[in-house]
């Protein structure tokens, strides 16, 4: 677990099998993006972060792939589970009780626009791991959760150190 405050926290791991989205749907978006080259290989890895303040805490857990590539445009795929925002605790967490496995409609259209607006270069960038929890979980944490996670991303895609762009953009947060 890594912190960037005392109510900001955040935890990224390799991968997590017990959040892997079983998917109803792939949300499909596309954009401009720069082409950046000399990337060192693909990279997979998984974000969860959880934020406290004034009785709540916002929680989100995505993860995913991302392939550079030289085509100017960024692919973004959102597994989603559906509509239906039940479902057992089954998804390991690092920063708090177990999280639901998959990733509702309204939480992966908020994923996808933080993919959006996260500055990735041009590839395809793949969301098929999700944990939420049915109460705390908002839009806002995995829109935040889908930006941090292109940092990480990208990053480990280029084979650059990772963890002052993340404490940057997690103090940052709303």
């Amino acid at each position: 677990m890594t912190t960037a405050g005392p109510s900001r926290r955040f935890s990224i791991r390799d991968d997590e099998h017990t959040a892997r989205i079983d998917g109803v749907e792939i949300l499909r978006a596309s954009l401009d993006a720069q082409a950046r080259g000399r990337w060192v290989g693909n990279a997979r890895c998984v974000v969860e972060t959880l934020r406290l303040g004034g009785g709540q805490m916002p929680r989100a857990l995505l993860g995913g792939s991302y392939a550079p590539d030289l085509s100017g445009r960024l692919v973004i795929e959102v597994e989603t589970s559906g509509v239906d925002i039940g479902g057992d605790a089954a998804c390991a967490s690092r920063l708090s009780s177990t999280l639901v496995r998959g990733l509702p409609l309204e939480f992966a259209l908020s994923a996808q626009n933080g993919l959006l607006r996260s500055g990735l270069g041009s590839g395809l960038v793949r969301i098929d791991r999700a944990g939420f929890d049915p109460v705390e979980s908002s839009g806002l944490a995995f829109e935040l959760t889908a930006e941090l996670l292109a940092v990480v991303l990208e990053a480990m895609a280029f084979g650059r150190a990772f963890e002052q762009d993340v404490q940057a953009a997690v103090r940052a947060w709303p």
